[in-house]
């Protein structure tokens, strides 16, 4: 397949940049003839641990899900809300391992939380809900309030390409753009102002986090913020006091020249800070039953054919759309949209929020709520399966969305080689909007990072790379998940006496 991603004129080692970012999309790419490079079988030694440890002070935070209007006194919830430990697995092998509030492919968490709050710099612990300390005056060049919390957050690629290869760093994406959207939507939730200080270069935000592991890369900082919180300058940076070492993590035993060709070009600069989308809205819910919900959240093992409303379809997908608006900086996703078992809904694919996909697809309007196109009517549970890697949740939901990018309209005007982790980072955050309101409407959800990627455009007819499928989200009736255990996460984690239900 020739290269024909991303072609720009701009400076040359733009240009370059692009290419790489344009090359490893097409070899990371899976197809029904076969799948992306990766390693041939696990090499159970070299897996990196799914924890970062710091040999320096911790400090437990309260289980508590209490929030106030400062972030700088409701951690516990946010984090809780956001990455934390929230459920036990056990196989009939008696293995154990445990689930978090944020969803991650293969359960293998690249990302890593940071805090900072009060000109200290904090690694979490999911595991133990607890804080590392990891550095004293420490201050992000940012304009807060002295209530203001910054999440930090950065992410170990190789924990997914340990699995899944060449395709890993999409899977690093996708979990580190569900990351972000689950700190954005409990922001909004908690009723504070939130948003991503994304001017900021990756050098920068590598300094803030003291990162000296050729493994870990920086994501981005997100300033939470009180609505009523006068916000000062940023102090100059200080001889900031570091605490403790991160563990080192097992080598890479598998690697390929496009990850990391494709880790260089997608370094971000400096770029000029934007005035941020602030929310006028008041939160939806009340704060602690947004933790409740966030922590309910599982990702489904496999659907029961059963229908849906269209009332639940319609409530799901107007999330997603209201998502989408709020995310910065890149153009809305087209959803495509697999409808197998809705009340009152015929059965086909649809487009929803098309923009310029519009004019390159026979589509029909439809009398949705959405502004949305019938593509083509007919049952395509089979041929949804087929194109999701044969994986027949995708087949057995009530519907699937999957979220497509337009590549040409992300890199051309001026042509940026950072914007393509961004992709996929609103891709997640989009997806965990979905989680979130089909868990509330009683409806399971699952993630779907692995299908044949032309085999998905075909349905839509697309025959080239302009727009690209990044990410699916089956929503469907969730069967029972056997290995989910009654269990109190934290019983195991913290030790016995330890009583915290939500």
């Amino acid at each position: 397949m020739k290269l024909l991603l991303f072609s720009s004129v701009a400076a040359l080692t733009d240009v370059d940049k692009l290419g790489i970012v344009g090359d490893y999309h097409i070899k990371s790419s899976h197809s029904v003839d076969g799948y992306c490079p990766m390693p041939d079988a696990f090499d159970w030694p070299s897996m990196p641990g799914p924890r970062v440890y710091y040999d320096s002070e911790r400090y437990a935070l309260p289980l508590s899900i209490a929030v106030d209007a400062a972030p700088a006194a409701s951690v516990s919830a946010l984090l809780l809300a956001c990455c934390g430990a929230s459920g036990v697995k056990q196989d009939g092998n008696n293995n154990r391992w445990y689930v978090r509030s944020n969803p991650s492919s293969g359960n293998l968490h690249p990302v890593e939380t940071y805090v900072l709050l009060n000109e200290r710099l904090y690694h979490y612990d999911a595991m133990s809900h607890s804080l590392e300390q990891r550095a004293a005056n420490a201050t992000a060049p940012v304009a807060v309030s002295r209530d203001a919390v910054v999440v930090l957050l950065s992410a170990i690629s190789w924990r997914e390409e340990w699995k899944y290869g060449l395709r890993g760093p999409r899977y690093t994406y996708l979990d580190a753009g569900h990351a972000i959207g689950a700190v954005l939507q409990a922001a909004r939730a908690f009723g504070w102002i939130g948003y991503v200080a994304d001017h900021l270069a990756d050098a920068e935000l590598a300094a803030l986090l003291g990162i000296n592991d050729s493994l870990e890369a920086p994501v981005a900082a997100i300033v939470l913020d009180r609505r009523d919180g006068v916000a000062a300058a940023p102090q100059p940076t200080g001889d900031v006091t570091w605490y403790g070492a991160a563990r080192p993590l097992a080598p890479r035993s598998w690697s390929h020249s496009a990850v990391d060709a494709l880790a260089s070009a997608v370094v971000k600069p400096t770029t000029p800070p934007r005035q941020p989308y602030v929310d006028e809205a008041g939160p939806a819910t009340s704060a602690e039953a947004y933790v409740r919900l966030a922590r309910r959240r599982r990702t489904a093992l496999a659907f029961a054919r059963n229908t849906t409303t269209s009332a639940a379809f319609f409530e799901t997908l107007h999330a997603v759309l209201d998502e989408a608006r709020r995310f910065e900086g890149v153009q809305v996703s087209p959803l495509l949209v697999f409808v197998h078992g809705v009340d009152g809904i015929e059965p086909g694919t649809y487009l929803v929020n098309p923009g310029e996909l519009l004019s390159r697809v026979p589509a029909v309007p439809v009398s949705w709520p959405p502004e949305a196109y019938l593509i083509s009517a007919g049952d395509v549970r089979a041929a949804t399966a087929a194109a999701a890697c044969h994986q027949a949740i995708a087949g057995d939901a009530a519907f699937v969305i999957a979220f497509l990018a337009d590549m040409g309209a992300a890199f051309s005007e001026p042509p940026a080689p950072y914007m393509y982790p961004r992709l996929f980072w609103q891709a997640g955050a989009l997806g965990h909007r979905l989680y979130l309101a089909a868990t509330a409407r009683g409806l399971g959800a699952s993630g779907i990072g692995c299908f044949f990627d032309d085999a998905v455009h075909a349905f839509v007819g697309l025959s080239d790379e302009r727009f690209q499928a990044l990410y699916l989200v089956a929503v469907g009736a969730a069967l029972p998940d056997e290995r989910l255990l009654a269990e109190d996460p934290f019983v195991g984690l913290r030790g016995e006496g330890v009583s915290f239900t939500v």
